[in-house]
C-alpha cells in the first residue's frame, strides 16, 4: 500500500491500521491500494457521521466490518474480476424475483437483479455510478449512535 493512503489513514484514527487492512487483504484477495482506499472511504463516512475528528481504538472492529460491507456494496470485487479474463455476458445466470407469468403457451418473465448484493441476509441495491452511502449508515447506525457526539 502506497505511504500516502497509510499516512491519510493514520491522520484520521487512534490505532494502528495494519490489522484491518492485512485481514481485508487476506479476505478480499485485492490490492493494497483499492483495500487502503476503501478503508479511507469507510472511516469518512464513520467521521461525518459520528462528528468526530477522529476514530477511536474502541470502533476498530466496526471499521473492519463497515470496510467489508462498503467494498462487497460497490462492487469493488466485480470490477477485480472485469478486469481479469472472460468479461462476457453470455455465461451470466439470470437471477431474480418473478416479475411476469402467462400460462398461455408457458412466458415467464424474470425481474433482474443483477444490481442486487446480499450481505448477511440483507438486500442492497448496488452498482449504481453513484454509490449510496445511507446502505451502510442504515445497517451500522445503531452501533455508531453509541459513539456519536453531539453538535452544537
Amino acid at each position: 500500500m502506497s505511504t500516502v493512503i497509510i499516512t491519510m489513514i493514520k491522520s484520521k484514527i487512534l490505532f494502528d491500521p495494519s490489522y484491518i487492512v492485512g485481514r481485508l487483504e487476506n479476505e478480499l484477495s485485492d490490492s493494497p491500494d483499492n483495500i487502503g482506499n476503501v478503508v479511507y472511504d469507510t472511516i469518512n463516512i464513520i467521521l461525518e457521521y459520528t462528528h468526530r475528528k477522529k476514530v477511536p481504538k474502541e470502533m476498530e472492529n466496526i471499521v473492519y466490518r463497515m470496510t467489508r460491507d462498503y467494498y462487497f456494496i460497490n462492487k469493488y470485487n466485480s470490477y477485480k474480476k472485469s478486469n481479469g479474463s472472460n468479461s462476457g455476458t453470455e455465461n451470466e445466470e439470470i437471477t431474480g424475483d418473478v416479475k411476469k407469468v402467462k400460462r398461455g403457451n408457458v412466458e415467464i418473465e424474470f425481474e433482474e437483479n443483477k444490481n442486487i448484493t446480499k450481505i448477511n441476509g440483507t438486500n442492497y441495491n448496488t452498482g449504481t455510478i453513484n454509490p449510496d452511502e445511507d446502505i451502510i449508515l442504515k445497517k451500522y447506525a445503531s452501533i455508531l449512535n453509541n459513539f456519536r457526539l453531539l453538535r452544537w
